[in-house]
């Protein structure tokens, strides 16, 4: 894994030099979701998180009709968590001669 942030670090140092820029910071931000069961996370994903683009596009009866195949692994009241990361990619236009 190491490798994969290295090669990725030195893409971006590249694309940012071609655009003229230069990389101040490139982290990779982690945070914990904690719900109170497996049914609240489909709700709260479904109805205002990632996944309502899906409820969008394709309707309200696609989607619920993904719910029982989704809770199905789960224990229906017991507390689910997820751990979702993002890179943070901070940049600076380089002044002219720089």
């Amino acid at each position: 894994m190491a490798d994969m942030v290295d090669v990725a670090a030195a893409l971006a140092d590249v694309a940012a030099a071609a655009a003229g820029a230069e990389v101040l910071a490139d982290e990779e931000r982690r945070h914990r979701i904690e719900w109170p069961c497996p049914a609240g996370m489909w709700e709260g994903m479904t109805r205002s998180g990632p996944w309502h683009a899906q409820r969008v596009r394709r309707g309200d009866a696609f989607v619920d009709g993904l719910r029982d195949d989704f809770l199905a692994p789960y224990a229906p009241q017991e507390p689910l968590a997820h751990n979702p990361a993002a890179r943070l990619l901070v940049l600076r236009k380089r002044r002219s001669g720089e």
